[in-house]
């Protein structure tokens, strides 16, 4: 082992939105902040790449990413399929990779591609990070942030004495295959995907993403109710991928003595639909200026104030329609609020429409 000593203020370990966003999100700090990422891209994994229209407005740098506006959507229960038309587009999906880049480009931290975090240990001054180089050689870093943005499985959690609350209720996993060419927004429900949704979202790169998921616990069978969603559009041609999405909802702890967890790692993930971009993005914003201002406990304070109540009300919605059925005919305005709440915009009034809906049969 090679020890090197070298000493940062903010060391972040994975380059997805919420890793990037906080490294962006420091720029003129005057902090020295370095990004590590195992892989030799900004993360990625099987996401749909749905964000919400509001999102561009809060992060104006995502406008120059490429996106593909979703203005309709077909959405199928089963047999019973309906057109759902938006006066104005209700999403866009964005490519995770180029958004990540563009992010990179933007930020002062440096990026350091292809190498693991693979041990974390807490001094006094902070904590030191062990990172595993591509070439097997180990290198040290003591800092005195340590930011976990790696993903529903992450090392910084366990390692830096967070509550770990992955199990097979509170993680999902998500299928996921992409295939050449253009297809129709879809969303299909009920046995298409017992217990979750599967989806079609035509990608900015010429590819369309079908996937779909549910919580771990009920995820027997998906990989075949993906290989059914192909067929349905006689797709031989693929690439496939799975990934796990936490779907825990109400977050407890997300800061502990100088570490910080945004993202995927942190859970801030909207629990009845899976999308977390916008999540993770505010998240890495708020943890920056957190960090600016010395004072970590802002970051809990303008993380629950801002998306806390979401999550916890999408994690509540997530358990009732598990457990429940369509009772009535599944009717087009029913379709039209399913379409809402799966493509981000999980509201109270949202939620007692669909409950109201689905009961009366209006």
């Amino acid at each position: 082992m090679i020890l090197v000593e070298d000493s940062v203020d903010v060391l972040i370990v994975g380059a997805g939105p919420a890793g990037l966003s906080t490294a962006y999100h420091l720029n003129d700090s005057g902090l020295e902040v370095i990004v590590f990422e195992s892989s030799y891209n900004p993360r990625s994994k099987p996401c749909a790449g749905l964000l919400q229209a509001e999102a561009f407005d809060e992060f104006p740098i995502l406008r120059s990413v490429p996106k593909v506006a979703v203005e309709d959507v077909i959405v199928t229960y089963n047999d019973i399929e309906y057109h759902v038309e938006f006066e104005e587009p209700i999403a866009y999906v964005i490519d995770r990779t180029s958004a990540g880049w563009t992010l990179a480009g933007r930020m002062d931290a440096e990026l350091e591609l292809g190498g693991s975090v693979v041990d974390v240990k807490r001094i006094e001054e902070g904590r030191i990070v062990r990172v595993l180089r591509p070439d097997g050689e180990t290198e040290e870093y003591k800092t005195r942030y340590l930011v976990g943005s790696d993903g529903a499985l992450s090392i910084v959690r366990r390692k830096a004495g967070f509550h770990d609350r992955v199990n097979e209720y509170t993680i999902g996993s998500a299928y996921q295959a992409i295939v050449s060419g253009f297809y129709k927004p879809r969303l299909l429900l009920g046995r298409w995907a017992p217990k979750g949704y599967a989806r079609v979202y035509p990608s900015p790169t010429g590819e369309t993403r079908i996937g779909l998921g549910t919580l771990k616990a009920y995820s027997k069978g998906y990989r075949d109710k993906l290989f059914e969603l192909l067929a349905l559009y006689d797709i031989e041609t693929y690439t496939p991928q799975f990934g796990y999405v936490p779907l825990v909802g109400r977050i407890k702890e997300s800061v502990k003595n100088g570490a910080f967890l945004v993202g995927d790692a942190a859970g801030h993930v909207q629990p009845l639909n899976g999308m977390g971009i916008y999540y993770a993005m505010k998240a890495g914003k708020y943890a920056a200026e957190a960090i600016k201002k010395e004072d970590e406990m802002e970051y809990e304070k303008l993380r629950k104030s801002s998306f806390g109540y979401d999550l916890h009300l999408g994690r509540k919605a997530l358990e009732k329609g598990i457990k429940s059925k369509v009772k009535k005919r599944f009717t087009k305005r029913l379709a039209k609020i399913t379409a809402e709440l799966l493509m981000g915009r999980v509201t109270k009034m949202n939620l007692i429409k669909a409950r109201l809906i689905m009961k009366l049969g209006v």
